[in-house]
């Protein structure tokens, strides 16, 4: 647990429910930029259990991974790329590269930051995206984590990338929830929160918007 502004809130994951609970918490970013370098810690395990435990996988390589030398914090590309609108907003936008040099990579980078977020984060995304809709499947589905195409790509309905463009906003789910010890456990980081920043790409300005809701509720 961790307590931020006299609120407790659990991280705590060893069940799916926790894992769609933590995924809902990171989207209230007033309380997750409070201890930014913690959540990016519990980001890291929750992505080793979601594939160790749930998937009962191997993870797809090390946690946080490095593209030319350079650590790719999960919790960063995951929140940079939800603020904008999703994985398909941003491949149909081309902003893998804006993206990239947001967190300290050239913007030729940018095809490698999309085969790391497919390798790591795109079925992870993928059940928590559906988890969150009416037909949930109770059984886990076989996954291939090495495929070069996302999930989410290759189930979505077909879209031009005209559609996508300007969809940066998405509905967040905010909770409260009841997990301090391991705070002890990870550094702070003087790395700036880069999902804040506010880039151009070209001539267009990309601001990533988050907001925060309460309408849904999972207990522990």
């Amino acid at each position: 647990m961790i307590k931020i502004k006299g609120n407790i809130y659990s991280t705590r994951v060893t069940t799916f429910n926790e894992f769609v609970a933590f995924l809902n918490l990171i989207k209230c970013d007033d309380i997750i930029h409070q201890e930014w370098d913690y959540f990016r810690y519990k980001f890291d395990k929750v992505a080793k259990w979601f594939y160790n435990h749930y998937l009962n996988k191997s993870l797809p390589g090390p946690i946080p991974p490095t593209i030319n030398g350079i650590q790719v914090h999960l919790l960063d590309l995951y929140k940079l790329i939800e603020g904008l609108g999703g994985y398909l907003s941003v491949h149909f936008g081309q902003e893998f590269g804006t993206i990239g040099e947001l967190i300290g990579l050239s913007k030729q980078d940018g095809d490698e930051l999309k085969k790391c977020y497919i390798k790591y984060l795109d079925i992870f995304t993928s059940y928590y995206k559906t988890a969150r809709g009416p037909n949930f499947p109770t059984k886990r589905v076989e996954v291939d984590t090495f495929s070069p195409l996302s999930h989410q790509e290759t189930l979505a309905p077909k879209h031009t990338s005209a559609e996508f463009k300007g969809k940066g906003k998405l509905e967040h789910f905010g909770i409260i929830l009841e997990d301090e010890e391991e705070k002890k456990l990870y550094t702070k980081s003087s790395q700036p929160h880069t999902w804040q920043q506010v880039t151009k790409a070209g001539t267009q300005s990309v601001k990533i918007e988050t907001n925060s809701n309460a309408s849904d509720d999972f207990t522990t």
